[in-house]
């Protein structure tokens, strides 16, 4: 199997994103949302998805 160099660099980046938390998940979770918290005014919001209408459903059918 050939070797990628973009797969290789990705796969390199995440070992060293991943060491920086000692390889542990529930670290990197933590500070996700901790990210998350600290920059909530830049993240977007999705809203809700609308109730299909009878419309809708009559038109997803056909």
């Amino acid at each position: 199997m050939n070797s990628d160099p973009v797969i290789d660099e990705v796969r390199a980046v995440r070992r060293k994103i991943s060491a920086s938390y000692g390889h542990d998940v529930r670290k990197m979770i933590a500070d996700h949302m901790k990210q998350q918290e600290r920059y909530a005014d830049r993240l977007i919001r999705l809203a809700p998805a609308r109730k299909p209408t009878a419309r809708r459903k009559l038109a997803a059918a056909a």
